[in-house]
């Protein structure tokens, strides 16, 4: 037990953990009615609403707007200055990663059609020969790299889905991040716009 004062008296009857150490070191919860008295108010300055999913933030937000429009509502992340330039961080060194490895495939993909046209120049000869111009050959090329591309980019969509969906359902354990001591199981998250981006 723990006295606020001469008068009231609280007893201690759980602890929590969240995922912030430092907001571990630093918060108690205690009920209302003690919350005022040891501050000597009546009035709240704040309240914390927490939501049972991320994804309605936005949405739980703009409805509180129009609710209380009296009121300052701000989302987590409008509050978070270390979270938004992480986020922005990591953006950026990803969308860098993504670069390099299209940069790689479109030299393979280059090379790979090179030289499968060198190797074959006998067999476009000879088509030339038959009678064939050179402006259906060209068009059977392109048609046919851009087929394999197609059915390659099919199947590995397929694949990497299939992989991602396997890789979640098993889990990748992760440590704790910095300012936590908390670890975490993540899982791939299966985006269309990455989706749409890979098979182009």
């Amino acid at each position: 037990t723990g006295n606020l004062d001469t008068k009231t008296s609280e007893e201690v009857i759980g602890v929590f953990q969240s995922f912030s150490k430092d907001y571990d070191a630093r918060a108690v919860r205690i009920n209302l009615a003690a919350c005022k008295e040891l501050l000597s108010t009546k009035a709240v300055h704040s309240v914390v609403v927490l939501l049972d999913e991320t994804k309605a933030t936005d949405e739980v937000v703009a409805a509180s707007r129009l609710a209380l429009p009296g009121f300052d509502i701000k989302a987590w992340y409008d509050l978070d200055d270390f979270y938004a330039k992480t986020v922005e961080l990591y953006r950026r060194q990803f969308g860098v990663l993504q670069l390099i490895v299209l940069v790689m495939v479109l030299l393979s993909v280059a090379n790979t059609v090179n030289m499968a046209l060198h190797e074959r120049v006998g067999e476009f000869g000879t088509m030339m020969a038959l009678g064939n111009r050179r402006g259906f050959i060209f068009r059977m090329i392109v048609l046919e790299s851009g087929l394999l591309g197609v059915i390659g980019a099919a199947l590995g969509l397929v694949l990497g889905l299939l992989l991602a969906w396997g890789i979640s359902l098993v889990g990748i354990p992760m440590p704790p991040p910095p300012n936590s001591n908390v670890g975490y199981t993540a899982a791939i998250q299966i985006r269309s716009v990455v989706i749409e981006i890979a098979f182009v």
